[in-house]
């Protein structure tokens, strides 16, 4: 599958540990030598057989793919930096990190709410204003395709987009 042909590459697992954020807002941005896996850099995966349920979908997937939209975490038990750091201890919104604190006092709860924070929309919307991706593909796609290839992993073809039409992400 060449770069033209999807926006953003995410790799779901079911083993490995929990996921790396290769690049934050790589949306959009083809493989070159200075970012060597680009838009494609994304992995999730679970400590479980199969990457299913709440726990992975949330707390894990949304918040890798977060990275790739543009989100930084949100937690404060860590500062990073980036300004985005606005949750006590260990975060609650997805791209914070609910409950992996060591030091229980810092886990404000077990599992990410199931939202951004505003300052991760911001982000992301942000990072999406400025992104021309090559795909034309159709706001709405009514056949979203699962194919098995060869046994190995699945991938899900959908499209979204923004409520003006204007924005189109093909995610595969």
């Amino acid at each position: 599958m060449g770069n033209s042909s999807y926006d953003v590459g995410h790799l779901l697992s079911c083993s490995g540990g929990v996921g790396n954020a290769g690049c934050i807002g790589c949306i959009c941005v083809n493989p070159t030598t200075s970012v060597p896996r680009g838009k494609r850099s994304e992995w999730s995966a679970t400590y479980r057989n199969t990457p299913e349920g709440r726990d992975y979908d949330i707390d894990v997937v949304s918040h890798e793919m977060g990275h790739q939209l543009g989100a930084n975490h949100t937690f404060l038990y860590k500062v990073e930096g980036r300004r985005a750091n606005i949750e006590p201890g260990t975060g609650s919104t997805i791209m914070g990190y609910a409950g992996v604190a060591t030091h229980s006092t810092l886990n404000i709860q077990e599992h990410v709410d199931n939202y951004y924070s505003v300052n991760t929309i911001t982000q992301i919307q942000s990072v999406l204003a400025n992104k021309t991706c090559s795909r034309n593909s159709p706001i709405f796609n009514e056949n979203i395709q699962l194919k098995n290839i060869a046994s190995v992993y699945h991938l899900l073809t959908f499209n979204v987009g923004d409520r003006k039409l204007d924005r189109k992400i093909m995610i595969e």
